[in-house]
């Protein structure tokens, strides 16, 4: 169903709490899929959620409350009800953080999962929307893993009680509600950042990035993450936007793999060797 139609369709309430309730058998495993949307069974099968105990859970072992808030923000989302608000995690380890040390970020589980579960309805929604021209059914397993596992976004750290941002895998930057972020993508600029293609989209981003941010001075320590972005911990992508500053490169990275996630192109954060000729 084509996006303004859903939205229509929804905006029925008996036709919202069918879709809820339908919703939800399938999400348990209790119902399946309608033929024609058989396809999109591999996007809810790869989704998964990593508990405090090291599980990668499926959804089909969420527990109703955890299905009902995702079913929720993908009908709000469908809505058009995006979050105006600069949602930042609190980086729960930053009073343990000396100003010289380096901007190591651990975030709660409830912000960890606002996070997560904003993330994988909006993946779903553009999925199933026509919004894009591209689509994530023909996509490897490691593909649907950065856009639909939570540990492509961070990962549970028993030590400090909480998820830990692995700046190596994810860039660094601190994580926001995709609604807001899908909200950016869909206003910045005359026409927003979706394009024709997921090669243009990723252009427009670039060229976004290139126009607007700049490199950030000092070092990457806790006091000059606090000075230029008032946050001790990485760069959150809300002020990175709002600053027009980025940390270098392994923010820049984290930025554009999260700005894209919203737009299903999966992006991986790799160090490459580079290789010098003498002439």
């Amino acid at each position: 169903m084509k996006s303004k139609a859903l939205k229509k369709w929804l905006q029925d309430n008996s036709n919202r709490q069918l879709f809820i309730d339908r919703a939800d058998e399938v999400l348990k495993g209790a119902a399946q899929l309608p033929a024609a949307l058989e396809g999109y069974t591999k996007l809810i099968r790869a989704v998964r959620w990593e508990t405090p105990r090291h599980v990668p859970s499926p959804i089909s072992g969420w527990n109703e409350e955890r299905r009902m808030q995702l079913i929720e923000v993908f009908i709000e989302i469908a809505l058009e009800k995006l979050q105006s608000e600069n949602f930042i995690p609190q980086n729960i380890i930053s009073t343990t953080l000396a100003n010289s040390d380096y901007p190591s970020t651990v975030i709660s589980e409830s912000d960890a999962w606002r996070v997560f579960v904003s993330h994988v309805a909006t993946c779903l929604y553009m999925e199933i929307s026509g919004l894009l021209s591209w689509s994530m059914r023909a996509w490897s397993h490691d593909e649907l893993a950065m856009m639909l596992d939570s540990r492509s976004y961070f990962s549970w750290s028993h030590s400090y009680n909480g998820y830990w941002i692995d700046d190596g895998l994810i860039g660094q930057v601190t994580p926001t509600d995709a609604r807001w972020l899908l909200r950016f993508i869909r206003t910045v600029g005359p026409t927003g950042l979706i394009a024709g293609t997921a090669m243009d989209t990723i252009a427009n981003g670039l060229e976004w990035c290139r126009h607007t941010l700049t490199h950030f001075g000092g070092g990457t320590t806790v006091a000059n993450m606090q000075s230029i972005w008032q946050y001790r911990g990485f760069p959150p992508i809300v002020r990175m936007i709002g600053t027009q500053k980025t940390a270098g490169c392994w923010a820049t990275t984290g930025f554009l793999k999260a700005l894209f996630r919203v737009v299903n192109i999966p992006v991986k954060a790799e160090l490459l060797a580079l290789q010098h000729k003498h002439i």
